[in-house]
């Protein structure tokens, strides 16, 4: 009986613990988040759609916006949520877009999340996607895009590192393929040295060594 009680004192204790910490946690994160308000929002030419927006809060390096597109009319509708971010003084920092398909009298929710530094402001605007530019040749990279058409002036959308095209080299799976591209033209390389090359390559490096020293080993 005596173990049954110490058993249930250290198990309450213990889910005391988590609940207190769940708390704990909850409540730091959610004070590390400051709410947003939009600047502007505007259905532009899709008059028939409802923007609900619903909450916004933005930390010093990410954030997220929430909001409810509805379908008023019969009719299906197809358009672009655009969304800008901007900084605390007021400069555009950011623009995600996002392909929007609704259904006659269909409701969708949506949860934007980003990454940016000291985000304050945001504005939701529906456009058609025809008013989406090409961004093909935008990199982002670590959070600053990069328009290889003009990298300070020159165009580097045709260069390639080892097969694989520049704009494409910051996925995992494209810098390993060059990676492996480069390990093989190197082996290749190499294979196609004679004897005599690797010869007199090893008798430069030890004719250029110091007088006493051979490699760390052999004091001469």
């Amino acid at each position: 009986m005596k173990r049954m009680r110490t058993f249930l004192i250290y198990a309450l204790m213990l889910i005391g613990f988590i609940f207190l910490s769940r708390v704990l946690e909850e409540g730091l994160i959610e004070n590390m988040y400051e709410a947003m308000v939009p600047k502007s929002v505007t259905a532009g030419q899709y008059g028939d759609v409802e923007i609900e927006m619903g909450d916004a809060r933005a930390a010093s390096t990410n954030g997220s916006i929430s909001f409810k597109l509805k379908n008023t009319s019969d009719e299906p509708q197809d358009f672009v949520a655009k969304v800008n971010l901007y900084d605390d003084r007021g400069l555009l920092a950011a623009t995600d877009y996002f392909d929007v398909h609704l259904g006659p009298q269909e409701e969708k929710d949506f949860n934007v999340k980003f990454k940016g530094n000291n985000i304050a402001s945001y504005d939701v605007e529906l456009i058609p996607a025809s008013e989406v530019p090409d961004k093909s040749n935008i990199i982002d990279f670590f959070g600053y895009e990069f328009d290889m058409t003009d990298f300070f002036g020159m165009d580097l959308t045709n260069l390639s590192l080892f097969g694989v095209p520049l704009k494409d080299l910051l996925t995992w799976e494209n810098a390993k393929n060059a990676a492996r591209s480069g390990w093989d033209w190197i082996k290749v390389f190499l294979a196609r040295i004679p004897w005599w090359g690797y010869a007199i390559a090893t008798g430069i490096v030890i004719w250029n060594l110091p007088a006493r020293y051979l490699f760390g080993i052999f004091p001469l």
